[in-house]
């Protein structure tokens, strides 16, 4: 509902735009921090024009821009007293993560309204801390009732980060803590404070880049934030030096580099990288990068020079928890946590420092117009169906809106979901029946390169392939001629989108299922292709593939997973195996299908010697494994002997499903419950004798 929060935004700068007075005093620091924004969206704005490949989601991510710099400037012009609306907010901070604290005990939704603990956490610690500072520090001190709702928000914060492992928050506090701790050396000896602080930087720099850069090209990190990192960056290669506009991230899954394509194989991308230096890198090149810099140095100037002490360590602390978060989470890169951020930075310009004041003079005041204008021009025509049938019902209309305007929708799930498709990839609309051919090329308007994209657009070609296959052997005519076009235009669409997803056994088995029909189709796709087709297959005609060559590359690796799955098909000893699968686990184990082969060897090699190595990879193959897989693959265990061979490494994997307090362990999804049931089902088994009857049969 991206579209409606970016309305509701807006009604606050409407009426601030009718009550401002007409002669207002703004600070230099203000005009110039509003004026470097505004470049940067006038810069994205200049690159989306004049890039045809920019999907329609970017112009909502300028609407969002602008929403929040709109809201950001009418703060600045109504200028309340930074004070209580610091102590205001962070008591409705306070009592926002109270509320998700109960919510989250009573029904396990520890996200409440904003969707996501990260977003919740991260958007209110920074207010509860800089409100309780200042309650703190400030003229009102002896407010006990705003110090304990504020030291109690503090304190359920803390309870958040200690017992939901919420180490952002934690990293921010104690960077709030350290600079409030260093506060009276920093304003005794500003110079040295500097050097000081791009000192620390530098270090801390010289300090990931090893991580980052690392010796392993493939993503296999458990903390996924160092991938992310390092896939990003080989996007920033192809989006220098002038950036891709809003949402740049989406591109990745296009992108040749091998860092890049490593992180598309994992399935769990999406469009921000979790790190603003980055993505105002990858969306805005070497110009968005320089003014985004230039944006926050200039706050951070500003704090130095505020005059209130008791502001001054209420704006210190939010501004390093900020940039904390700003570093490693994703909140300011949704329409609310990009709003707040920009009222961060408003409250902080409008506290007094050492800056020269000038008239507000009418043009300057009415810059929120035309910003508020574009916003609600886009929130409204995104209403409107912009992907669907004209036949669509409102229903279906209100969900290709939502669709159109949150990129965090896009994968092949929620797009199934929302889009209402059926099992041949076909868009049901009432009694209409839109075929992929039809709507395809609407969504990737819409929506960009992004990898659910690109698994439905494999459908759709396959789908078109084998229905004019049939009605050329029905004798339809110009059904041979339409044929031999669509195989020409499916070729390079099949070849590229295996090539992105080499691991994706799925996406593989669907184009052998099309050769199997249609043999012409071989001769238009690549020979490695091919082979590596029918390795998935477990094609007993081909030669055994060698399991000796240890590959890094992403090629390489799919290689290798082919032939470790031909080996498997075709009854190799699970032994001989073992030493293959462990590079493989070792290199790509986030995988989802890399991880279902592991456990699909961790089932039937019945706890081998062989395979101890994989005690190592159990957090890592967790968080790959799919319900999907997990549940296909524990069909197969019909014995108590196995059931307590893997039982005790799925207690390991899957311990939060058997946890009601956790996301999965209380959600009633189909696929969360049926994967509750399996599990129950093998821990039930690892209890019976030996001779218990196959509950199977």
């Amino acid at each position: 509902m991206y579209h409606v929060l970016i309305m509701m935004s807006l009604l606050v700068p409407f009426l601030a735009a009718l009550l401002m007075p007409r002669r207002q005093q703004i600070t230099r620091a203000q005009l110039t921090w509003a004026g470097i924004t505004l470049a940067g969206i006038g810069w994205l704005a200049l690159i989306q024009l004049t890039q045809n490949s920019a999907p329609r989601v970017a112009w909502g991510g300028l609407a969002e821009w602008c929403a929040a710099l709109a809201l950001a400037w009418a703060t600045i012009c109504l200028q309340p007293e930074p004070g209580r609306w610091l102590v205001h907010a962070g008591i409705a901070s306070s009592l926002t993560i109270a509320a998700a604290g109960i919510m989250g005990l009573v029904q396990g939704r520890w996200g409440y309204a904003f969707g996501n603990i990260n977003y919740l956490v991260n958007s209110c610690g920074p207010l509860i801390v800089g409100g309780l500072i200042y309650a703190a520090m400030g003229p009102n001190k002896k407010n006990r009732y705003h110090l304990a709702l504020l030291a109690g928000g503090l304190a359920i914060l803390i309870a958040f980060a200690v017992f939901r492992h919420r180490r952002g928050v934690t990293l921010a506090l104690i960077a709030a803590a350290t600079l409030l701790a260093l506060r009276p050396l920093l304003l005794r000896y500003p110079r040295w404070a500097v050097v000081g602080g791009l000192s620390c930087a530098a270090l801390g720099t010289a300090a990931i880049l090893p991580r980052i850069l690392g010796a392993y090209v493939i993503a296999s990190s458990p903390d996924v934030r160092w991938s992310m990192y390092r896939g990003v960056l080989g996007l920033c290669t192809e989006a220098f030096p002038w950036g891709f506009g809003s949402y740049g991230a989406l591109h990745l899954a296009d992108c040749p580099h091998e860092w890049a394509r490593a992180l598309t194989q994992t399935g769990g991308w999406f469009f921000h990288p979790h790190n603003e230096f980055l993505d105002a890198f990858v969306n805005g090149g070497v110009p968005g990068l320089l003014l985004f810099i230039a944006a926050i140095a200039l706050i951070g100037r500003h704090v130095i020079r505020i005059t209130d002490p008791a502001l001054q360590a209420a704006a210190m602390a939010i501004a390093i928890m900020a940039f904390v978060h700003m570093m490693t989470s994703v909140v300011y890169g949704s329409i609310g946590g990009r709003i707040l951020f920009h009222q961060y930075a408003a409250i902080i310009l409008l506290m007094p420092g050492r800056s020269a004041t000038r008239p507000l003079l009418l043009p300057v005041r009415t810059m929120v117009w035309p910003l508020v204008i574009y916003a609600a021009w886009w929130s409204a025509q995104s209403s409107a169906p912009g992907l669907l049938h004209n036949n669509a019902s409102p229903g279906a209309n209100y969900r290709a809106a939502v669709l159109a305007t949150n990129p965090n929708l896009f994968n092949s799930q929620l797009l199934t979901l929302y889009l209402n498709l059926d099992t041949d990839g076909f868009l049901v609309i009432g009694e209409h029946k839109i075929p992929p051919e039809d709507y395809i090329p609407r969504l990737r308007h819409v929506a960009g390169p992004v990898g659910a994209i690109h698994s439905l657009e494999t459908r759709a070609v396959i789908t078109n392939l084998k229905r004019l296959h049939v009605g050329m052997t029905q004798g339809v005519d110009g059904a041979e001629q339409a044929l031999a076009q669509a195989r020409a235009m499916a070729a390079p669409i099949l070849t590229g989108n295996l090539t992105r997803f080499p691991h994706s056994r799925s996406m593989h088995a669907q184009v052998r299922d099309l050769l199997l029909l249609d043999s012409a189709m071989a001769d238009t796709l690549p020979k490695h292709i091919i082979n590596r087709i029918r390795l998935y297959d477990g094609d007993s005609s081909l030669d055994a593939p060698n399991l000796d060559f240890r590959p890094t590359d992403i090629e390489g690796l799919a290689k290798l997973h082919a032939g470790i799955n031909w080996h498997i098909v075709n009854g190799t000893d699970w032994d001989t195996i073992s030493p293959a699968m462990e590079h493989l686990v070792k290199r790509a184990g986030d995988v989802s299908d890399v991880a279902s082969l592991a456990l699909q060897a961790l089932i039937h090699a019945e706890n081998r010697p062989s395979f101890r190595w994989m005690d190592q990879y159990m957090p890592m193959i967790g968080r790959a494994l799919k319900p999907v897989h997990v549940i296909l693959a524990l069909r197969s265990v019909n014995s108590p002997q196995r059931a307590r061979a893997i039982w005790p490494f799925l207690e390991i994997l899957f311990a939060d499903y058997l946890d009601p307090s956790t996301p999965n362990g209380g959600s009633q999804s189909s696929d969360c419950f049926w994967m509750r049931i399996m599990l129950y089902r093998i821990k039930g088994m690892s209890k019976w004798p030996d001779t218990a009857p196959n509950p199977d049969a």
